[in-house]
This record gives structure tokens, sequence and C-alpha cells, in this order.
């Protein structure tokens, strides 16, 4: 069986990831980001698991473009920028930094 919540997108990464001990002792990251998608920008709350967690507080920044790779589900939270769409979270499983040439 396929798994249709697994997403790799492109990413803006739009504050400064917030990383705190869980209850298991596990390291975990939060963040928001941006995409765009059909000239409307999407926010995205992005959560990063163990030794990804700690290397994305290391090596990347806000405004830095990743590519990640994760679960995609929906929170029982609302959106504070939307008020009638409830936040998108992804479960990050790998991330890439994304140059792009300009």
């Amino acid at each position: 069986m396929v798994n249709t919540n697994y997403i790799g997108i492109i990413v803006k990464i739009l504050e400064i990831p917030k990383h705190k001990i869980a209850e298991n002792n596990c390291q975990v990251t939060e963040f928001r980001a941006q995409f765009q998608n059909k000239n409307q920008n999407k926010i995205l709350k992005l959560i990063c698991w163990g030794k990804l967690a700690s290397e994305l507080k290391d090596f990347y920044k806000i405004n830095d473009y990743v590519l990640i790779e994760g679960y995609l589900f929906q929170s029982d939270l609302w959106n504070k920028d939307l008020p009638n769409q409830k936040l998108v979270k992804v479960k990050v499983v790998k991330i890439y930094p994304y140059l792009s040439e300009s």
C-alpha cells in the first residue's frame, strides 16, 4: 500500500527553529516554513526529531530554502495567519539544502 501523505517540497524557513527535549529524551525542533502553490504562499509547521532536529538548528537559518521529505498531517490548531484554516504540519524525515542558480 502506498502512503499518500508522504511529500517532497521546497520550502523557505520563516523563523528560527525552536529546539526542545521531549519526554523520552528525544530532541525535537519545530518551525514554520513557506511554500508557493499556484501563486499563493502557504505556511506549514515543520517538526523534526532526533539527530535531524539538532542538524537543522546547527546548519539552517531564516530565509534558507530547503528540500524536505516527510509526512503531511493536519493539526487541531487553527492557523494564526488564516483564521478559517487549520494549521498543516509536516513530520520531516529528510532535509537537503536547496541552492538556486540566479
